[in-house]
């Protein structure tokens, strides 16, 4: 059985040739899109951890049924609860914290004065970090530039920026901030630059109606905290790094009660990712990768589908001599079904590899490393072989219902003749498939028509690039 199908195929060398290409496309597109998809996923992970910094976890006071009166924030109960936290032998390290948001914060530096950017870009602007005073003594982020000062004891009017605040605004070590409460303008230098988080719909989070740790944070030391807002520091949220071999549910277990008493919630790297999976742009972009998946999936089913359906209608008189020789209906069956096992095999391996350079080289300034994962190698394998399979049902069954009269019929027409695409149809469908990856490296686009390329040029453009590269039906 494998020389009479290496035999037809060798026999038709074109045929094979750009149905393993084909093939070999739609895999490693399905092998960049999850591969992508996991890349992303992972960085959300990552970032859900640099939310807590060196913390397992922080604690934050549960909102109030009623409104508030304007200007205030909930508050936890229980003002000693970061003593009791910080005296319990299940806890390595407290850090109480203040968030203090909706506070005009700019700076004088190149791009223009504070006047000028609160009038522009202020109010309550999302690019505007938010004001968190700390008792931390050691920075708990990773510190990108600079140093971190004593948070607990130092009065220096100084403090440590976030990194995506400090690329907004140009800012680094040495630039003064401009916090303004009211008609007051306090100077804040810059010491230090940590490395920020990526704000996400749905994990924002703070005081104010939001659950923990800001994304986008001006940390300054607790007196500078107290000048600035004029009132005693009154920690909103509370930072707890665990001992070594403490577990989250169990310090829950344990501090259950004094946490009911506080009016104090629970949120963790876990709380986070689970935002983050219930987060409409996170579903979004998982759908379209999903969707995507079902679209290639399609398109290697119809390239092997027209690929086994011309060897059918090639090789009709010759099936029928077959026949006519003893071979029985399920022989010939297997005989189509092999061809397109055998078309997808090389191209899956092939489609492998080529995926994965395809991830590693669009995520190559990602902040993870793309990992070629089982989940992948398995979609990837089931999309390539079920779709033969698939593929191989009709023109299987056509073949087997071959009647071997049809041997003593002469050729005449398209039987006997070897299909073969011409040029312009390689080119135009190497251009449709490209259209995606296009989208995503031709520099100077928008994000907006980059994503419009990708999607509505892109999915249809798989189809018509399939179309294009699949082997003619007739001549």
């Amino acid at each position: 059985m494998f020389k009479l199908i290496w035999r037809d195929l060798r026999a038709n060398p074109g045929r094979m040739a750009v149905s393993v290409f084909a093939i070999l496309v739609s895999v490693s597109l399905i092998v960049w899109m999850m591969g992508s998809y996991d890349t992303l996923v992972r960085e959300f992970d990552n970032d859900a951890e640099a939310y807590m910094g060196n913390y397992d976890l922080c604690l934050v006071p549960e909102s109030p049924k009623g409104p508030l009166p304007p200007g205030q924030y909930p508050q936890f109960r229980d003002p000693e609860l970061p003593a009791r936290l910080a005296a319990s032998p299940l806890v390595e390290t407290v850090n109480a914290a203040c968030q203090v948001p909706r506070l005009q914060i700019g700076c004088g530096n190149e791009r223009g004065s504070f006047d000028e950017q609160t009038r522009d870009r202020m109010g309550i602007p999302p690019q505007s970090p938010i004001l968190v005073g700390n008792h931390a003594v050691e920075c708990p982020y990773e510190l990108k530039e600079g140093v971190w000062p004593d948070m607990a004891s130092s009065s220096a009017m100084e403090g440590v920026l976030g990194s995506g605040s400090a690329k907004y605004f140009s800012a680094g070590v040495g630039t003064v901030m401009n916090v303004r409460v009211g008609t007051h303008v306090y100077d804040v230098k810059i010491v230090g630059i940590v490395k920020q988080a990526k704000a996400t719909p749905g994990v924002i989070m703070g005081p104010g109606g939001m659950s923990g740790p800001v994304f986008s944070s001006l940390f300054v030391p607790v007196k500078v905290c107290e000048k600035i807002t004029g009132q005693p520091f009154a920690p909103n949220l509370i930072y707890v790094q665990l001992k070594e071999g403490v577990d989250k549910k169990e310090f829950t277990e344990n501090f259950r009660q004094e946490l009911v008493q506080a009016s104090a919630a629970v949120a963790d790297t876990d709380s986070i990712i689970r935002r983050l999976s219930s987060d409409r742009s996170v579903r979004s972009q998982k759908d379209s990768a999903e969707m995507s998946v079902w679209l290639v999936l399609f398109s290697c089913i119809f390239i092997i589908f027209t690929t086994l359906s011309i060897g059918v209608s090639e090789r009709a008189r010759r099936l029928a001599l077959m026949r006519a020789l003893g071979l029985g209906r399920m022989q010939i069956a297997l005989l189509i079904a092999g061809e397109g096992i055998f078309l997808c095999i090389p191209a899956l391996l092939g489609g492998l590899a080529a995926g994965f350079f395809l991830v590693y080289l669009l995520e190559e300034g990602s902040a993870s490393v793309p990992v070629l994962t089982w989940s992948t190698v398995l979609t990837a394998a089931v999309c390539a072989v079920g779709g033969a399979l698939l593929a191989s049902i009709i023109p299987a069954w056509r073949a087997s219902r071959q009647s071997p009269l049809e041997a003593a019929v002469p050729s005449s027409g398209f039987i006997g003749k070897v299909s073969r695409v011409p040029v312009w149809s390689v080119v135009a469908g190497l251009a449709c498939v490209c259209l995606q990856p296009a989208a995503l490296l031709l520099p100077g686009l928008e994000v907006e028509t980059r994503k419009w390329i990708f999607f509505w040029l892109g999915y249809p453009g798989l189809v018509a690039g399939a179309l294009f590269l699949a082997p003619p039906s007739c001549a």
